[in-house]
């Protein structure tokens, strides 16, 4: 996403069919709640003006009216929103990402950064500047609990012989999708800690947001599988059926 020049903000980044996105009230929901937790007051927003911002910005960049599309919202304390597409990618529905990125560990211990704001954005980039590819290594969040908070910005979700465990840090209606998903599947669904002391007992390690699903290859040299974040896509295709 490109970065803008006018001051911190907020922001949701969700998929749109055409020009119409995907879960608009969760999405204006969010953002709404999020203003009130970061500005200190909640900023009410126009939604039937919002979704004709969206549709204007992608008929204005000549977007596909069928295509899948990442479109991010952001809003700023003086209520002003600000609509952005993600050029650089075409998104199925809901995929499996093709790379296997190989984590790296951070310790980040405020929660504050772990909201969708252009503070994360900006704490991601510096990580990021580290590594010439994704595939050569991700940045993990580490809290001061040794608990795996997000993972590329994103919400972590860990897999063991016995359990898939989605974090209770995770947010987003993908992230929601994934879990309400496979609670209707025969796996052991919890929601809870996922401590990094734990990794090598972790037999996957995906994280999930509106790019749909990403498997790591490994972390500190143990070897990760990439089975249940397969079954994923596959069952949220289901609930989707975009």
């Amino acid at each position: 996403m490109e970065r803008n020049e006018r001051g911190a903000y907020i922001y949701q980044r969700f998929r749109t069919r055409g020009v119409n996105p995907l879960y608009p009230a969760y999405i204006f929901s969010e953002i709404e709640v999020l203003s009130e937790q970061i500005f200190g007051s909640r900023i009410f927003l126009g939604w039937e003006e919002l979704m004709t911002k969206i549709a204007t910005v992608i008929n204005s960049e000549r977007l596909s009216q069928h295509a899948i599309h990442a479109v991010e919202l952001r809003l700023y304390p003086s209520g002003e929103t600000e609509i952005v597409t993600e050029k650089a990618f075409y998104l199925e529905p809901f995929p499996l990402r093709a790379i296997r990125p190989v984590a790296k560990p951070y310790r980040v211990t405020s929660d504050l950064l772990l909201a969708p704001t252009s503070a994360r954005d900006a704490l991601l980039d510096l990580c990021k500047s580290e590594s010439a590819l994704p595939s050569e290594s991700i940045a993990m969040w580490i809290d001061h609990n040794n608990e795996i908070t997000a993972i590329d910005g994103a919400s972590v979700v860990a897999v063991t012989d016995d359990e898939v465990i989605f974090s209770q840090h995770g947010r987003g209606i993908e992230f929601d999708l994934a879990k309400s998903a496979m609670e209707k599947t025969s796996h052991h669904v919890v929601q809870g800690a996922i401590p990094y002391d734990n990794v090598r007992r972790y037999k996957e390690i995906l994280y999930i947001d509106h790019r749909g699903v990403v498997a790591l290859g490994s972390i500190e040299g143990h070897q990760l599988s990439n089975i249940i974040a397969e079954r994923i896509v596959q069952e949220v295709k289901k609930l989707e059926k975009i």
